[in-house]
């Protein structure tokens, strides 16, 4: 099921018929939808127009027979491209036209693993309630959550934790590495500060660390003490 974004587009997307395809940036070319490349073609188009938010075209390929899920150059679709460009409108129309939010390219980046790294908080929510899985990980095993806690992104992360609260903040990456690590060693140059509430966020929530830190280093409350012994046993 796919939330209903409706009211985000003009009413006359939903009313118009087909119109002529041409798209600048070099695809200006009228398109023969007969032509043994037109699926490719039309796929280009799609992602070069989610690329560029543009609501009205997608429209308009998706009715001429574009397949919204078409894979380009390393496996991106048009909803990964319109999330990894920070196209809100173009992700939600695409969601609601029924694009899978969780294919992933040959990197193993989703949708909102991309809406993640952009810090894009409201895009991160609309694939959410679309059906975004947030623990899938990409190539080095790191889910969505981790991009915003090693950046600062106080917002996406807040957007994570607040659609999907089941979301598993216990992840170790492939260098065995929770997001509130990263939080925590960017928060050591700080003094307060987004890594800081970040931080602060993750731990109310549950979330554990696996490097040790002095006592009260960053005031974050109460701390394990002790040794943390082995990596698959400080969680």
């Amino acid at each position: 099921a796919h939330a209903d974004f409706s009211d985000d587009f003009p009413s006359a997307i939903n009313q118009a018929a087909p119109l002529p395809i041409s798209l600048d940036g070099g695809l200006t070319a009228r398109l023969d939808l007969a032509a043994p490349d037109a699926a490719r073609e039309l796929g280009q188009r799609l992602r070069y127009a989610a690329r560029t938010g543009r609501v009205r075209v997608l429209h308009d390929l998706l009715a001429s027979g574009a397949a919204i899920d078409a894979r380009g150059e390393y496996g991106e679709t048009a909803l990964q491209a319109a999330a990894r460009w920070g196209h809100l409108k173009a992700a939600q129309y695409l969601l609601t036209q029924g694009a899978n939010p969780n294919l992933a390219d040959d990197a193993g980046q989703t949708a909102l693993i991309m809406a993640a790294k952009d810090c894009a908080h409201r895009s991160i929510r609309a694939l959410i309630v679309s059906g975004a899985k947030v623990d899938v990980v990409n190539q080095f095993g790191k889910s969505a959550i981790f991009f915003p806690a090693e950046s600062g992104c106080v917002n996406a992360v807040a957007a994570l934790v607040e659609t999907a609260p089941d979301i598993n903040l216990s992840l170790l990456d492939d260098s065995g590495r929770t997001a509130l690590d990263y939080a925590l060693d960017a928060a050591q140059s700080e003094v307060g500060g987004p890594f800081i509430e970040i931080a602060r966020l993750l731990l109310n929530l549950g979330a554990r660390f696996t490097t040790w830190y002095p006592a009260n280093e960053f005031n974050l409350g109460p701390q394990p003490k002790g040794d943390l012994g082995p990596r698959d046993q400080r969680l």
